[in-house]
């Protein structure tokens, strides 16, 4: 606020700017004379094929892809051995061939089936 009324007190509140007399009247007719006379024409950009075009040609691109995926992933399932076709390596065993792999004897094999029979009677 100081700095303000120094301001004041130096060159007093009189506003230094003016607009000469009548200057607004005609400023209109003052800018329409300065216009040019003929009229102006703006060029027209016509509008190309591939212009219009474009919104279709990017669906089709992205349709492409999609189906591009779409048939390799196909492929990729198909050459992939089904659960059908592997062939299983198991061969038949007997029962005394499992035994002596597991290290069973026949005591305990007998222990083993008198023990699940006796349970199933319960």
């Amino acid at each position: 606020m100081k700095e303000e009324d120094l301001i004041r007190k130096q060159f007093g509140n009189t506003n230094p700017f003016r607009v000469p007399e009548g200057y607004f009247d005609n400023l209109s007719q003052q800018i329409m004379d300065s216009l040019p006379a003929q009229e102006v024409v703006l060029p027209v950009r016509k509008t190309t094929l591939w212009y219009r075009l474009r919104p279709y040609s990017v669906a089709a691109a992205v349709c492409a892809v999609v189906f591009g995926v779409g048939v390799i992933g196909y492929h990729s399932l198909q050459t992939s051995t089904p659960y059908a076709e592997v062939q299983s390596s198991t061969e038949e065993y007997t029962i005394d061939q499992v035994a002596e792999y597991a290290m069973v004897d026949n005591v305990s094999m007998y222990r083993f089936i008198s023990d699940e029979s006796t349970d199933n009677n319960h």
